[in-house]
């Protein structure tokens, strides 16, 4: 089965003066009547059931998150006992998600992201699952990036696989780099 986990846990810095770190960017509502973690939970229980969607945050958000997302039931706020990092979190869940569902396929997703295209993202996660399921492989979504930024991580896609893959969508990577500096990001970029 298909379960999503939302890392809901960032301090958002990079939305000041806007978000604070007691209330950060994923928990603002800006334009929109809902903030960007009530958007994807809404978008993602169109596909998937609400018992099987998880949310990782911290002891300083738990509560402002549960007060958005009513209707997620209370054991799926997964609140991390130590703040470390996204491998952490999505540890956390996979441990959690595994006792019971040893065979799930599991969307780990941002809080923070902005969905613009929402039929092309859920298309391209139904594909992803079938890709994971079939191919026993960890997959990534990513977009091509129009411009250098420190601010994102990046895909770095091995040499020999940038012919695609099967499905001309798919390209193997070789690592993810967390935020790189600005004449990295450039080098990717290319």
């Amino acid at each position: 089965m298909i379960h999503a986990v939302i890392l809901a846990g960032g301090w958002g810095r990079r939305f000041w003066p806007k978000s604070r770190k007691r209330l950060p960017k994923q928990l603002l509502c800006i334009g929109k009547k809902c903030s960007p973690t009530q958007d994807l939970f809404n978008i993602i229980k169109t596909q998937i059931p609400k018992e099987r969607i998880w949310v990782v945050t911290n002891k300083i958000y738990a509560h402002s998150l549960r007060k958005q997302l009513p209707a997620l039931p209370g054991k799926n706020f997964l609140v991390e006992p130590l703040v470390k990092n996204t491998a952490a979190a999505v540890g956390l869940a996979s441990v959690i998600i595994k006792k019971s569902d040893p065979e799930a396929v599991t969307w780990v997703l941002s809080s923070d992201q902005m969905l613009g295209q929402k039929s092309r993202f859920l298309k391209a996660m139904k594909e992803a699952s079938m890709k994971a399921e079939e191919a026993d492989v960890l997959v990534t979504i990513g977009i091509r990036p129009n411009r250098a930024a420190q601010e994102f991580g990046y895909l770095k896609i091995t040499q020999n696989a940038k012919r695609k893959m099967q499905n001309e969508k798919a390209y193997k990577v070789e690592k993810f780099i967390e935020k790189p500096t600005l004449p990295k990001a450039k080098m990717y970029v290319k």
